[in-house]
Formats: structure tokens, C-alpha cells, sequence
């Protein structure tokens, strides 16, 4: 499906003189990082820490990179000489170190490959997330990828004239793991195994998080832009745009109240009706027939729906590919037929639609580069070395917290994955987390350290929702003792730590305050 067309790329391309003039402003030094941030979020572009090089993010329908983008993909880290590349937390790639004309270049050469950096950052509806095994995975009841597709050709049609006071973010989800966050995001869209969708807004993650408020149950598939267009058009017309840190739409709810919300709400939707918004789906998926036979013993291969196709999961430390190795993938999934990739929610890489022995190449090659338990998979946020907001550089600690424990042969299978945030901003999603950190400083003996604030009984599954609770503040230095400890006890439990945390809530609240 060809989401931009030419009508929409020329478009985006007129802003390209605009964003150079942005970009010389700041790499001359004539503006600051802040006048700098304020602007070029909408080409999805943010300076980075020391302000000589900038970032980009490019974007997919949600995170679905066609099998003719991966090609552009591996021309693109080759031809620019990427040095580092990050898969997020929100089903994007981001390019580090760049210059500022080649954020310039590689945001115009993208459009044509309908990948886009315009409106990923910055005060607007920047991201659509999805299952990422959406269409694929043998246990889902219904395939949402018309609806996505159909809210992110919306989301491009929009961008030219809708102002909003702070970035939205809405989810889709047919899964019971819920991992797109669609219950806690400014709009979420969740199958209900009935039918329909049930409507969720004004959530979020990062300063005050907050449970979304239900609007609707068993909606019509077809008529979710309806839903969508209306809590844009709200959010538009009486969201704060005098007060920054309080501009989300939460903040929304907070200061009208739910039933003012829902009376505005239900008005703007009475409006939306009189627009032609129905999505017309194209025929699905049809219902797998035998399961095909398992390739190998390896938990990364697995099968599809789609009978004689396997995906692989690409599962790495914070999210950071080694660039050789992903260029590699890319380069060889290029000439698989079929083959396609989807970027996950948890800073992973999905190569899908691959048979046999497609799947168990594509495997060999990102051998070298595979976390080999969760807690190895690890999500972390940029890091505060190259995040100007960040208090502590999250990468650093998810590498030396790993080394640490590899050092001392600790089994580390029955730990979680961690989310770790440098700030409190939740960009590596720690308030979801099973166990999550957030960059701090904590004084003792009045004496400043870096640390991180640890939280637990963070979850996302559906009717298990829930914001983690901060139990302790420990220094940066005494985290590898802490996982050194927690690791020992439930190996001596046999469990992993999502089974085990339930009964043992206070055994962990005492066992980490050992170490403050």
C-alpha cells in the first residue's frame, strides 16, 4: 500500500526549504537547542546533547517496513555511513550523529519511499501504534492492519492544518498483552473478541501517568475514525496551550472532569457522523489451515498463520542494532521474495513472512547480536549523552548492569526485562515495566550520586493494567548487586520473576531497601 502520495510528498517537500533554514539557524549557532526543539520535532528531528549533531526519526505504519523499504533501509545506513541506530519504544527508527544536511537529505529521500520523519515529534498526532505480529500471528481472532493503515493515511491527511497544543499518540490491540499500551494512550482502539472495538482516551505514560478513560464499548471497526477524528478535533479546540508540561490530554481530563469530557466528547463525535470517515477493509487473512512444522529448536523462529511462513524475533540490549549486523539482515531479507519486517514495542525487530530456510539464514546472521533471555533484552531510551533532557544516560547503565552480571556468571533467566528511563519522561516505558528505573540523583551523606528510582508491578495486559510503584531510590554503582541478589533468590524459587512477584510484593520491597 502506497500511504504518501505524490500529492502529499510534494507537499511535505515544500517544508524542506523551511527545515534548512531551521537547521543553519542552529548549526551556525544563531539559535538555541530550545528554539531549535521547538520546531524541528515536525520534521522529526531533535538536536542532540552538545548541540553539534541531531537525530531523526523515521517513521513506518506502525513500524511495518515494506519489503521495498528494506532495501532503502540498508542503502540509506550505508550510503549516509549511519554509526548509530536505535530502535524505539514507539515502532520507529532513529539515526544518531547526523549532520544537519543529512537530517536535510535523508528526511527528502525517505518521503519517496514512504517513509516519513514529518510530524514524529513535536506538538502533533505523531505515532500510531500496533501489534506488531499484526496479520501474522496464529493466535490472533482479528487482524486490526486495515484499521491502522487506514488511521495512519488519516494522520499524514490531517498533518497540513491540525493544530494541537502537545503530541498525541494513539494504539490499536487485538492481543490480551496489550504491549501497544492502547488502555493508557491519548486514543486507544481494543478488540473486543466480539466484534468491535472498545474506545479509550486520555492516557499516558511519563509525568503524572494515567489509565485511560473508557468512551465506548463494542464500536463499529469500520467507524473508528469517527472516534478518532472527534478526540482530535476536542484535543484541538480546548487543549493548554498556555502551560507546556500540562498540554497532554490527560491533563485534559484532569481539569475538565469526566462527565464534561464525555458531554464534549460525545459533541465533537455528533459533528465527525456528518464526515465520511468509514473504513472499507479489504478482504483479511484467511484462517490458517495445518500448523506448519516448527523449523528448529529455537524460541526466535515461530510459525505464522499463513501456512508454510515463520517470522524471527530480533531481540537486542536497549534497543541499539550493531549496524553491520542489521545492514546485513536487511541486505539479505531484500532478496527473500516475500519478506518484510515490523519493528516491536519493545525496541525489537520482527523479519516476517520467511519460509524454512529464509528464516533459519536471517537467523544466523544476527546470531552474534541476540539477547539470549529477557533480561538481556532489556529496554532503555537513548540516554542522556545524547538526549538533552535526560538526567542519566540509560544505555551506559543497561550495559554495565549486563556486563556486571555476565562477569560473575549470574543466571539472570528468571529475570524480567527491565524498562529504564533516563528521565522521568517514561521514553523506555518504565512506569509499564514489571521492573522499572528512572534516572535520578540521590544524595547521601550530602554527597550527590546518579541513581535510579526502582519501581515494580508495572503491567500493560488487559484487565491486569497497572502503574509500577516506586520502591526504592538506589545509586547507579549498587544496581548490579541488587539484580545480583534478586536473580539468586528466584533461582532458588524455580520461578520467573512475573510469577513470583505477585505473592512476594513486600519480599522485594525488603530485599531492594537493603541496598539504599
Amino acid at each position: 500500500m502506497t500511504l504518501i502520495n505524490r500529492k502529499m510528498k510534494d507537499l511535505l517537500l515544500q517544508l524542506v526549504p523551511k527545515y534548512r533554514q531551521l537547521s543553519d539557524d542552529f548549526f551556525s549557532g544563531r539559535i538555541s537547542p530550545i528554539q531549535y526543539m521547538g520546531a524541528s520535532g515536525s520534521f522529526g528531528s531533535y538536536a542532540e546533547r552538545g548541540g553539534q549533531t541531531a537525530m531523526l526519526r523515521l517513521r513506518f505504519i506502525a513500524g511495518a517496513i515494506s519489503h521495498d523499504q528494506l532495501a532503502y533501509l540498508a542503502d540509506c545506513i550505508e550510503t549516509h555511513a549511519i554509526q548509530k541506530i536505535h530502535f524505539t519504544s514507539g515502532q520507529a527508527l532513529q539515526f544518531h550523529h547526523l549532520s544537519g544536511p543529512e537530517v536535510l537529505d535523508i528526511y527528502a529521500e525517505a518521503l519517496e519511499h514512504d517513509v516519513f520523519g514529518t510530524a514524529s515529534g513535536g506538538s502533533h498526532f505523531s505515532s500510531i501504534a500496533a501489534d506488531p505480529l499484526r496479520g501474522i500471528d496464529p493466535a490472533e481472532t482479528f487482524d486490526i492492519s486495515p484499521y491502522v493503515r487506514a488511521a495512519a493515511a488519516y494522520r499524514l491527511a490531517v498533518f497540513p492544518t491540525l493544530r494541537l497544543p502537545r503530541k498525541f499518540k494513539i494504539a490499536f490491540t487485538a492481543s490480551r498483552r496489550n504491549e501497544t499500551h492502547a488502555t493508557f494512550k491519548d486514543l486507544g482502539f481494543v478488540w473486543d473478541g466480539n466484534g468491535g472495538f472498545d474506545v479509550y482516551a486520555a492516557g499516558g505514560l511519563g509525568p503524572r501517568p494515567q489509565m485511560g478513560l473508557c468512551l465506548a464499548r463494542h464500536t463499529e471497526p469500520s467507524q473508528c475514525l469517527y472516534y478518532l477524528d472527534a478526540m482530535l478535533q476536542l484535543f484541538s479546540e480546548h487543549g493548554n496551550y498556555e502551560a507546556h508540561a500540562r498540554a497532554r490530554s490527560r491533563y485534559l481530563l484532569l481539569t475538565l472532569g469526566e462527565e464534561e469530557f464525555r458531554r464534549l466528547f460525545t459533541e465533537y463525535l455528533e459533528k465527525a457522523w456528518e464526515k465520511e470517515l468509514d473504513i472499507m477493509p479489504e478482504p483479511g487473512v484467511a484462517a490458517p489451515g495445518a500448523m506448519p512444522p516448527v523449523v528448529q529448536a529455537d524460541s526466535r523462529i515461530q510459525p505464522q498463520k499463513q501456512d508454510g511462513l515463520y517470522y524471527i524475533h530480533y531481540q537486542l540490549r536497549g534497543g541499539l542494532p550493531k549496524k553491520e549486523v542489521f545492514t546485513a539482515l536487511l541486505r539479505y531479507l531484500a532478496t527473500c521474495p516475500e519478506a518484510a519486517g515490523r519493528l516491536g514495542m519493545d525496541s525489537s525487530f520482527y523479519a516476517i513472512n520467511l519460509r524454512p530456510d529464509e528464516a533459519a539464514r536471517a537467523l544466523a546472521i544476527i546470531a552474534g547480536d541476540t539477547a539470549k533471555d529477557d533480561f538481556h533484552a532489556s529496554v532503555a531510551c537513548i540516554g542522556a549523552t545524547t538526549c538533552q533532557m535526560g538526567i542519566r544516560d540509560a544505555q551506559a547503565c543497561l550495559t554495565a548492569l549486563l556486563q556486571a552480571l555476565d562477569a560473575d556468571d549470574v543466571a539472570t533467566r528468571y529475570l524480567p526485562q527491565l524498562h529504564i528511563s533516563g528521565c522521568h519522561f517514561s521514553c523506555g516505558g518504565h512506569q509499564a515495566g514489571s521492573i522499572g528505573l528512572r534516572g535520578a540523583l540521590k544524595i547521601v551523606d550530602k554527597h550527590p550520586y546518579p541513581a535510579y528510582v526502582v519501581s515494580a508491578g508495572g503491567s500493560s495486559r488487559l484487565g491486569q493494567e497497572a502503574f509500577g510503584e516506586e520502591i526504592a531510590t538506589l545509586k547507579e554503582e549498587d544496581l548490579p548487586r541488587f539484580f545480583t541478589a534478586l536473580a539468586a533468590v528466584l533461582e532458588e524459587a524455580g520461578q520467573p520473576f512475573r510469577d513470583w512477584y505477585p505473592a512476594h510484593q513486600k519480599h522485594l520491597a525488603a530485599l531492594v531497601q537493603t541496598f539504599e
